[in-house]
């Protein structure tokens, strides 16, 4: 423990990454004519305010912090935001904010935190939305946001706001490489197309040639992959009181990170497999017999248009999304050919936003608003084979939700005395789910990799169709009051929602009640020093009513509702302007997170934790019922699942303690400069499941980057380094009763590399 906190105050000491850079003055965000912070600009509440004005918890990181601290994706904004636990999925990532979230891998099931893109809700992000280079910045809000944002944000939201293009032209241009063989590039050209409108074109390339691991079974490389898409969007100021905002993208992405079993595990699902032991293999290698790759495809388009009425603003946001992905995958992870999955899972949504806003210095600040959504996500089918099924056959699952949800919001702010402002809003909510599937069983096709085309079909199930709708007032209220110009403190209490959902694999008639968490939270804003220092902090309690739970079931992807849980802990974000050249940065969390209750829990039961009950038959400490299925001892299966009490349990993926610490330091040489900058992130652990035995053990992990910039940042040719210290962590891992036991995903190795940007 000693050794621990020795290192841990070291890393303090060191300084941190920069979040907050919201409107640098530079690209490296730290050249300013004094040592000042710059001031940050939010749209926590839907319109543009001050951060340090928001009676909310936000995180918020620029472009140049985000490139500072090695943050390429999606899941990497955890290093700026330690509240973030971000995983990758088999499909959409998995966001848990504040030890609120749940693994929405199946098709249908939407996290429980959100993700929108210039104000337009994600339903299935995926892990390759955040590869863009022309983002403006992020802003992370933290707690229940079911007012003003709504949907499904239960435990908050992360915000990606792309960057506006202006008349001004510029073009910038990046070209770098890294170790295993990785090409990286990117440009954004902007410029005015028309007297009033401006247009910017982003595009992208990355590919990873070399693997970052071995397939020791069928001796070929994995753990490489590529991606590439691009973005336009224009703004027209069509006449001095209507202003539209137009953009649409394009992403297509390939890899073969395969899942493993973790080293030292076997694989389950007795009694079909041999009493054997696989080869051993390192956290980036798989035993699998089956070549795993995972393919997506992604477009949308948005339209805003605000349109000044004299008395307040009209807003219209209007979003389309279309995404498909493939995943073919070998389902034991093992070089047995118990079973092999493929997976075709198409996503697609419209939705339309109306927002009514005051006027600026209106003397009560409001907005009222409707939305709609049209979404519809569904396997089309996924397809299973191996000896688990039969020789010769394939089992496909066709699942397919539709949701269309209807809300009504609005919230204001008064100030009620001297200094003291009074917030309240609400939020009604219709959703109306369907949910449709069935089930056949097959002759293999004659394309191997593509099982089911081509199948013969020989046994249909009956179809499986299910409806539910879904009500639900969400409110918010909050007080804050200025100790001064540059301090403010604030106390709030607000509902969020998760609507409830049906399961698609299989599909299942009886929907998963929603979640609601009721959340409570007092904190501090202040700046100080004539805005050289910036301290922020918040203690929260959260407390969660029927919280969706995830887990894998027999290969399916099975959902639950524990009792209740509850989330409190502490955060606190310091920014330094040490000097004008030199920005340090802290921030951390700490997190208490537990199920209060949660009887019939799904828990798993590896050989090393069985116990032998009365009748013979195998029982799991903590199960209610005793396992029902035969165990091979020699060959470390799995018995099947059975329902435990995971009452008092901490929330998976809720550390109780993780931070990121940093700095961006530059050294003027003239019109040149060199431009160091260093990032650290912290985890103190977290269990995976419920069941609290599969854990993440803490860990570090630290980049760097050196630059020389020249002529003003028009040049800059850049080194940098990720994971220097060849932490070895895993980025997903499921524990899977009846199945294959633990299957993982490692968190990128040690890479490095070197860029020359180029600005114009």
């Amino acid at each position: 423990m000693q050794k621990k906190c020795s290192i841990a105050c070291a890393v303090l000491l060191a300084g941190t990454s920069t979040v907050g850079y919201a409107q640098s003055s530079s690209d490296a965000g730290v050249a300013t004519s004094s040592p000042q912070l710059e001031e940050i600009v939010v749209t926590a509440q839907r319109r543009e305010e001050k951060l340090q004005n928001v009676p909310v918890s936000v995180s918020v990181a620029s472009a140049a912090t985000l490139e500072s601290a090695g943050v390429t994706n999606i899941q990497a904004l955890t290093k700026v935001s330690p509240s973030l636990n971000i995983n990758p999925g088999q499909g959409p990532v998995e966001v848990f904010i504040r030890g609120i979230g749940n693994k929405n891998d199946a098709a249908g099931n939407e996290g429980s935190a959100a993700v929108y893109v210039d104000g337009v809700y994600v339903a299935r992000p995926t892990p390759e939305l955040f590869a863009f280079r022309g983002v403006e910045r992020v802003e992370v809000l933290k707690g229940p946001q079911g007012t003003l944002f709504g949907r499904n944000s239960s435990a908050g939201l992360v915000n990606i706001i792309t960057r506006t293009p202006t008349d001004v032209p510029t073009m910038e241009a990046s070209l770098g490489y890294g170790n295993y063989d990785t090409v990286d590039t990117s440009a954004y050209v902007s410029g005015g197309l028309a007297p009033n409108v401006a247009v910017g074109v982003t595009g992208f390339y990355s590919v990873q040639n070399r693997g970052w691991g071995r397939n020791v079974t069928l001796n070929e490389k994995v753990g490489f992959g590529r991606r590439w898409g691009g973005r336009v969007k224009l703004v027209a100021d069509v006449t001095d009181t209507t202003k539209v905002t137009l953009s649409a993208d394009y992403l297509k992405a390939y890899t073969n990170r395969a899942f493993d079993l973790p080293p030292g595990r076997t694989s389950g699902n007795p009694p079909y497999l041999p009493p054997m032991v696989y080869a051993a293999t390192g956290i980036y290698d798989t035993d699998a017999d089956t070549p795993y790759y995972f393919r997506t495809k992604s477009y949308s388009g948005m339209a805003r248009i605000e349109q000044d009425l004299s008395f307040a603003r009209l807003v219209s946001i209007s979003g389309y999304r279309k995404t498909t992905s493939y995943n073919a995958a070998d389902g034991d992870a093992g070089p047995v050919p118990s079973f092999q999955y493929q997976l075709d899972n198409r996503s697609e949504q419209f939705s339309e936003e109306l927002q009514l806003l005051s006027r600026a210095g209106s003397p009560i600040t409001w907005v009222a608003g409707l939305y709609y959504l049209d979404s519809k996500d569904g396997y089309y089918p996924v397809s299973f084979q191996g000896s688990d099924f039969g020789p010769g056959l394939t089992v496909n699952l066709f699942g397919e939700s539709k949701v269309k949800s209807y809300a009504g919001f609005g919230q204001a702010t008064a100030q009620i005395a001297n200094n003291l402002n009074l917030t309240i809003g609400a939020r009604y909510t219709v959703d109306k789910s369907k949910v449709f599937g069935f089930t056949t069983v097959g002759l293999v096709g004659p394309d191997p990799a593509h099982p089911v085309i081509g199948s013969t079909e020989i046994v249909r199930n009956p179809d499986v169709v299910g409806s539910k709708t879904f009500k639900k007032l969400t409110w918010r209220g909050a007080l804050d009051y200025k100790l001064a110009d540059d301090a403010m403190i604030y106390a709030s209490v607000s509902r969020g929602y998760k609507a409830g959902v049906f399961e698609t694999l299989p599909a299942n008639a009886v929907p998963i009640n929603p979640e609601t968490v009721d959340a409570y939270e007092i904190g501090f804003k202040s700046e100080m020093l004539d805005r050289r220092v910036r301290i922020n902090g918040s203690l929260f309690w959260s407390d969660i009513k029927n919280p969706q739970v995830s887990f894998i079931r027999q290969t399916f992807v099975a959902l639950a509702n524990a009792g209740s849980a509850r989330s409190r802990g502490a955060e606190l974000e310091l920014e330094l302007a040490a000097t004008k050249d030199l920005r340090l940065r802290f921030s951390g969390t700490y997190l208490d997170a537990k199920y209060r209750s949660f009887t019939g829990a799904p828990f798993n039961a590896p050989n090393t934790d069985l116990i032998t009950g009365p009748s013979g038959l195998p029982t799991v400490p903590g199960c209610v019922d005793p396992a029902t299925v035969n165990t091979n001892p020699a060959n470390g299966g799995n018995v099947d699942f059975c329902q435990g009490d995971a009452s008092g349990h901490r929330l998976p993926r809720a550390p109780k303690f993780a931070f990121s610490t940093g700095f961006d330091y530059r050294i003027p040489l003239g019109a040149d400069a060199i431009e160091l900058s260093s990032n650290v992130s912290y985890n103190d652990g977290f269990f995976w499941e419920p069941q609290n035995t599969t854990r993440q053990k803490s860990y570090f992990l630290v980049d760097a980057q050196i630059a020389y910039a020249i002529d003003d940042g028009k040049v800059r040719i850049r080194g940098w380094g990720r994971n220097l210290t060849r932490t070895k962590y895993y980025a997903n891992l499921y524990e899977q009763a009846g199945a294959t036991g633990a299957v993982g995903q490692a968190g990128a190795p040690r890479t490095y590399g070197v860029a020359v940007d180029f600005k114009f």
